[in-house]
């Protein structure tokens, strides 16, 4: 649906930080304003947003209209569609549907906020208890009736909302190529909340809140380019317990450098060679052909001095993944890592004098599964692969595929950090 206006309008909605379900005319039917809400099957909503259209069947602006007399506000991008679609009974629906518009009576409301530059016009018609909004601008009308949004989206990161018995659950998410690193203003009010790191089933902690200059709760928020966290917030309860692990570099960050002596443990169709590296690269660009159609996991292990700095904490960079990573730093199994930032702390690990970092690193199967495709290997079974096209279940050819860059690439770097209070500042 790209380029149609449906797909416009939900991608404003999505790149400006309001939380949105699509639902069909069928669905909507099912809609209820119940105690200031419109009440759906599997969730409730401040508003409903209709995209710009030509037609619309006449039970659905039924609906709306009544959802409105009942006290919903109904935001309309654009003008009210002119017609019904379909030619079955046309004349009668047509006429009872210009009769229902033809009663909506929009008038220039007195505006309170200020506009958006590109916004041209706003009307509001009253409708029972509730109103219709139109404007050809509809994050204007979205501010005018007071649907909150999250303003983390304006940082590049992307959210999801879900509401629990005492507050809300976000999974936030940073899509951009630059770290967050601030106070980032929550759509909903929190007393209190605490953050967990997907990554690791026991990094969490209690989040600093603060109130802003607008009165809405921000939290102070650290996202790498592709990191992510769970956000539980609290309405009106205080928790407890550790804080969570604000930090900051003290210094800028080392390279581990030397010889890195690379071997391949586990994988096919046949294990590729050992060789050593002073250069981090994919380990498809080695002269053993072997190493251009393997899929499994390769064995990168360095020695080298810890930095004279003396910091209390380190961070470990891995840099640049393929695909995924096990750390073990001085025999100590450390973490695994699976998505980006490939991070973590290995300060309580570092010993004085010589370290030991070992990295297994696993690609993916797209190098093997290309190699099978160019010998005409027959190895698909798409039979019960539900989800599959049916070109895909036919016709899938890896073949031309491009070799997919796989091991670890870095650079592999140590930071000094130090730990800090956001609330202290």
């Amino acid at each position: 649906m790209d380029g149609e206006p449906f797909y416009q309008t939900a991608m404003t909605l999505w790149n400006r930080g309001y939380a949105y379900d699509e639902v069909s005319d069928r669905l909507l039917d099912s809609a209820k304003f119940v105690d200031g809400k419109i009440q759906m099957p599997g969730g409730s909503y401040s508003v409903i947003v209709v995209p710009k259209c030509k037609f619309m069947p006449l039970t659905t602006m039924q609906k709306l209209i009544q959802l409105a007399r009942a006290g919903a506000t109904i935001l309309v991008q654009d003008n009210l569609p002119g017609d019904v679609p379909g030619l079955a009974d046309y004349e009668k629906r047509h006429a009872e549907f210009q009769k229902l518009t033809g009663a909506l009576k929009f008038d220039s409301p007195e505006l309170e906020y200020e506009f958006l530059p590109e916004t041209h016009w706003v009307s509001v018609a009253t409708v029972g208890k509730g109103t219709f909004w139109m404007s050809d601008n509809v994050e204007e009308i979205l501010r005018m009736a007071r649907v909150p949004r999250e303003y983390a989206s304006d940082s590049g990161v992307r959210f999801v909302r879900r509401s629990h018995s005492e507050g809300y659950h976000y999974f936030l998410d940073n899509r951009s190529e630059k770290p967050v690193d601030g106070w980032v203003t929550l759509g909903r009010s929190a007393k209190s909340a605490t953050i967990l790191d997907p990554r690791f089933a026991n990094r969490s902690g209690v989040a600093a809140l603060r109130k802003g200059e607008d009165g809405l709760t921000q939290v102070y928020l650290q996202l790498q380019p592709g990191e992510s966290c769970v956000l539980r917030t609290f309405t009106e309860k205080s928790v407890s317990g550790p804080a969570w692990p604000y930090s900051a570099a003290s210094a800028a960050p080392q390279t581990i450098a030397g010889t890195w002596k690379v071997g391949f443990v586990e994988g096919g169709p046949e294990l590729p060679k050992s060789f050593e590296t002073g250069a981090l690269g994919s380990w498809t660009t080695q002269d053993d052909p072997e190493t251009k159609r393997f899929a499994g996991t390769a064995r990168y292990i360095i020695e080298f001095d810890r930095p004279a700095d003396g910091a209390k904490d380190w961070l470990l960079d891995l840099g640049r993944v393929c695909e995924s990573a096990r750390v073990k730093l001085n025999g100590h199994e450390v973490a695994a890592l699976w998505c980006a930032p490939f991070q973590i702390a290995v300060g309580k690990y570092l010993q004085p004098g010589k370290n030991i970092l070992e990295v297994e690193v696993t690609n993916l199967a797209a190098n093997r599964i290309r190699d099978m495709d160019i010998r005409k290997v027959n190895w698909k079974y798409f039979y019960d692969a539900n989800l599959a096209s049916l070109r895909q279940r036919s016709g899938l050819d890896a073949s031309d595929w491009p070799i997919r860059d796989s091991g670890l690439l870095g650079p592999v770097t140590l930071m000094p950090v130090v730990a800090i209070n956001p609330l202290a500042k």
